[in-house]
């Protein structure tokens, strides 16, 4: 099951995320769609795994990133992905696509933001394919309210996708899923 010691909460329009001890991991900022990490936070992607237009084929530097990495820039360059979910959606829904045999397990962190209420109890669970609630069993128990958020995070088996399964559609809900693969 993805249970995880990250708790989050919206502060000022911005989604917050804080550790056991509620110590800043990240904030997401609603405003600028900016994602910051402390002074002592560490952002760990894969070798090679930003390939915008900008930093395509060069190295990169400080100078490169001073403007700060937009999640369009993530989602281009596959280090996000997102998904729009509907309780009545047809299942699954792909999140982020298998990858290839030999090319290892990935770390995601996953969150899913309620853009509607939950109606009539939906079950959706976050999973990969073949283990369908790896991540997430029924997001909210079937009850969540516009704008909760869920995180989980975890490793996403190599050639497995990351999806979201409606298990009983209820009688309204969505959520946006990110997930962020490392």
């Amino acid at each position: 099951m993805g249970a995880t010691n990250v708790k989050s909460r919206w502060v000022d329009g911005n989604l917050v995320f804080y550790d056991n001890s509620g110590d800043i991991i990240c904030t997401f900022d609603g405003s600028s769609r900016k994602l910051t990490f402390p002074a002592t936070g560490i952002l760990n992607l894969a070798a090679g795994s930003i390939a915008t237009a900008d930093l395509e084929n060069e190295s990169v530097t400080a100078a490169k990133l001073d403007g700060g990495v937009t999640i369009a820039a993530l989602q281009e360059s596959g280090v996000a992905n997102f998904a729009a979910v509907d309780h009545a959606d047809s299942s699954p829904v792909e999140i982020v696509a298998a990858n290839g045999s030999g090319e290892g397990a990935r770390d995601v962190l996953i969150l899913a933001v309620a853009s509607e209420a939950a109606a009539g109890e939906p079950d959706v669970d976050i999973g990969e394919t073949s283990t369908v609630n790896k991540f997430i069993e029924d997001v909210g128990s079937g009850t969540w309210s516009e704008d909760d958020t869920f995180v989980a995070a975890g490793e996403l088996t190599e050639e497995k996708a990351l999806i979201a399964t409606i298990a009983t559609a209820g009688s309204g809900g969505a959520l946006d899923v990110l997930a962020l693969v490392f």
